[in-house]
């Protein structure tokens, strides 16, 4: 969305569609204003050289783009619905882009400072995001809160030894089927002999019983122990590297630990998603209402 007011003639412009309004609520000492959503916006004044003086906030100018609104609405051919609640919703999208290219004040270990959150800052700022998990790393491998790898090694050692339990008294019954499966086998030869010397004079043709094999042991696992481990990781660390910030306003940078870098993104993000969610609220509000005048009188600039 752009618009432009033509203080001399009385006149604005909204993408490219020209009415004429009332001007006299400026300062007299401007003669022309401009202003782009993708671009900002910027001031000609006609009491020093035609420098343009750049602003981002469009909302200054919300009553000269109602009153264009209207003056279309009453021209021929006339600004439909539609057309009116889309240059709303767009005004209310440009005052979106602004505020959420803010600075942004976040306490970090060396003071409270405003940073940059524009497209630009924050584009910067991408290669520096894998530093942001540095700091968690380290409070894992040095055994800090929470699960870390020594407290990993510490549990894998306990289940070792109840593993070399449970293998000992695996190996004590082995043992003891062994010795039962020794008790067997006599046991059956013994009755072997007693049924042949029974049985060999009362039966004609007896056939004298073999004593029989003797089973075979268990055999044992022959696990001596299984070894625990001695690995620790409390001393791994990963060195963060100095990461080095300009603060709004600031002639020198500022050294930022991992996680002071970490919380001014998070800043930045909660307040990405705060005005986004303004935004499309104000937006769904606009689309809603059902006549022209309702959406001039719309306020696009308030409950942000």
């Amino acid at each position: 969305m752009q618009f432009t007011i033509d203080v001399a003639n009385a006149r604005m412009t909204i993408n490219g569609v020209s009415e004429a309004i009332a001007v006299s609520g400026l300062a007299q000492n401007i003669s022309y204003i401009r202003f782009s959503d993708g671009g900002g916006g910027s001031i000609l004044y006609n009491d020093r050289p035609a420098l343009p003086a750049p602003f981002a906030d469009p909302s200054p100018y919300q009553s000269y783009f109602n009153a264009w609104i209207t003056a279309a609405a009453a021209a021929s051919p006339a600004l439909l619905l539609s057309q009116a609640q889309s240059l709303k919703a767009a005004l209310v999208n440009a005052i979106y882009l602004m505020k959420r290219q803010a600075p942004v004040s976040v306490p970090v270990s060396a003071g409270t400072f405003a940073w940059d959150a524009s497209d630009a800052a924050v584009a910067r700022l991408a290669p520096l995001a894998g530093f942001l998990y540095v700091d968690p790393l380290n409070a894992v491998l040095s055994g800090g809160p929470g699960a870390t790898l020594t407290e990993l090694v510490a549990d894998l050692n306990t289940m070792v030894a109840n593993l070399n339990v449970w293998a000992a008294h695996f190996n004590t019954l082995n043992s003891n089927l062994a010795t039962y499966a020794s008790t067997l086998a006599t046991d059956m030869a013994n009755w072997a002999s007693a049924i042949n010397t029974a049985e060999r004079t009362a039966i004609a043709g007896w056939q004298t019983i073999g004593a029989p094999a003797t089973p075979a042991s268990p055999a044992t696992t022959g696990n001596t122990g299984l070894g625990g481990f001695t690995e620790s990781f409390s001393s791994a660390q990963i060195a963060a590297p100095s990461i080095q910030l300009m603060p709004v306003g600031a002639t020198a940078p500022v050294s930022l630990t991992p996680t002071d870098l970490q919380q001014v993104v998070v800043a930045m993000a909660a307040q990405n998603v705060k005005y986004q969610t303004t935004s499309a609220s104000k937006q769904a509000a606009v689309n809603a209402l059902s006549t022209i005048a309702a959406v001039a009188a719309y306020d696009a600039t308030t409950g942000w």
